[in-house]
């Protein structure tokens, strides 16, 4: 219960910071997370690597 509740409160802490950032910080935040899945995913094993990226040309 009490980590359900740590959860929902980080959430909205999260969700209330992110709305108060600039386009500009929002961008930034967007590209940090887009080149640390990449990394991520370059990092994954071949066979692995093709199911990923089926289901992400897929979305």
């Amino acid at each position: 219960m009490n980590k359900t509740l740590l959860a929902a409160g980080l959430g909205a802490i999260a969700y209330y910071m992110y709305k108060k950032m600039t386009p500009q910080e929002k961008e930034n935040l967007s590209s940090k997370i887009k080149s640390a899945g990449q990394k991520l995913a370059d990092q994954l094993p071949g066979n692995l690597k093709n199911a990923f990226n089926k289901k992400v040309q897929e979305v």
